[in-house]
């Protein structure tokens, strides 16, 4: 169908790029895109599924699928965007709202679905379908729920992301060059967003975050935990300034239970002093930070605090209220990959600036961001775990790694 006849105000012209055209015009069943933050890979698969469905077909009831790691994740990334990609004149009704379906006058259907449920992708055929954020998808989702439902109809699929390590991704990536009817596709931000905003990125990230989300990247997820530490660098002895504002970090871990406190300058946390105490209680291990920090603290707790208890009838979070601390927690727990990439930017930035320093009396914390690796791409589960988790939630609270909102990308 000619773009003059299906245009809407939300079809804004795209700037030119020829990779970002190699994967439009490919004719490849299934489409490997790894490409890095506000590069356009997402904004492609809804503009390509748009087209597909307003395209004659053989199937009077072709269905377009477009998915996230979450229901939640996938109506914030497509829904709104879809319902102002589609022209209203080919709607055969109102978009379902409890459905995330978009239904058309010539049979077909757009659908939004969260992959956390894959029972919502079986039991009917799909003509389809484009999965961001594949890495954070369990590759099951694919294998026994969305790729023999696209069998019936030959039907198609977009695997867009920016990689994490090397996971199913990059597995994908390197089926996509080895298997014939799969092609893969690869662009930086850099072809995208303007060279200022990739070098206020790159004083914002540490090294490999910065490569990963935005030269995505397939680097490597064994070794070191917190990378960007090093001793020399980022331990030296300082004092407490006259006037300073405590802040606090805690893991509920009950053995052992661990914390930390400090303070924040300006970008930079000031880490004083560490806890590491085995089968304690959050009233325990709060009361001896409040013997350093006194009542007037900020801390920085572990978000499932606020649903469970550790030793007690009461949350942990009640507990420490109780104590005297003013709670700052996010209402879920970021993921490691995000608590982890917010910590390494504070241990070291992608321009070299170290705005994480520790004073030499956290020997536990010290050996931990030195000792904790990855083991089969997840965090080793050892007593180091609990501090860095600790660490990386203020870290992550106050100088969390969002997302830039400005984009440009191809016409098609």
């Amino acid at each position: 169908m000619p773009e003059s006849m299906i245009l809407t105000p939300r079809w804004y012209p795209l700037r030119p790029h020829a990779e970002q055209l190699r994967l439009l015009t490919a004719t490849s069943r299934f489409r490997v895109v790894a490409c890095g933050r506000r590069s356009g890979k997402t904004e492609l698969a809804k503009r390509y599924g748009v087209k597909l469905a307003l395209s004659e077909s053989i199937w009077t009831d072709a269905r377009f699928g477009f998915g996230a790691p979450t229901r939640q994740q996938a109506k914030e990334l497509f829904w709104l965007d879809l319902k102002r990609l589609m022209p209203p004149r080919f709607m055969s009704r109102r978009p379902s709202e409890s459905e995330l379906r978009i239904d058309l006058i010539n049979g077909a259907s757009l659908q939004v679905c969260g992959l956390d449920r894959p029972q919502r992708i079986e039991g009917r055929p799909w003509n389809w379908f484009a999965i961001d954020e594949i890495d954070d998808c369990r590759p099951e989702t694919w294998e026994e729920a969305i790729r023999p439902a696209l069998s019936d109809r030959a039907g198609g699929a977009w695997f867009t992301g920016v990689p994490n390590g090397r996971g199913f991704l990059y597995r994908l990536k390197c089926r996509a060059e080895n298997r014939e009817g799969w092609s893969y596709h690869w662009w930086p931000s850099a072809d995208i967003l303007s060279a200022s905003e990739i070098e206020d990125a790159k004083r914002d990230l540490d090294p490999r975050t910065f490569r990963q989300e935005y030269e995505a990247s397939f680097e490597l997820s064994s070794g070191r935990v917190c990378y960007a530490f090093d001793r020399a660098e980022n331990v030296r002895e300082f004092t407490v300034p006259e006037s300073v504002r405590w802040h606090a970090c805690m893991d509920f871990n009950v053995h052992p239970m661990t914390a930390a406190c400090g303070w924040v300058d300006g970008e930079t946390i000031y880490v004083w002093q560490d806890w590491h105490v085995p089968t304690a209680s959050t009233y325990e291990v709060g009361s001896r930070i409040l013997g350093v920090t006194g009542k007037r603290a900020i801390m920085f707790p572990d978000p499932s605090g606020m649903h469970r208890d550790t030793r007690s009838g009461t949350n942990d979070h009640e507990i420490l209220r109780e104590l005297g601390f003013k709670i700052r927690a996010r209402p879920a727990c970021p993921s490691p990959r995000s608590r982890n990439n917010a910590l390494n930017s504070r241990l070291c930035s992608a321009a070299g600036v170290r705005r994480m320093i520790i004073h030499p009396r956290c020997q536990h914390l010290i050996d931990a961001l030195e000792g904790l690796l990855y083991k089969n791409g997840e965090e080793e589960k050892n007593d180091y775990q609990h501090i860095v988790s600790a660490l990386g939630f203020w870290a992550e609270n106050l100088f969390p790694i969002r997302p830039r909102k400005t984009f440009q990308g191809v016409k098609f």
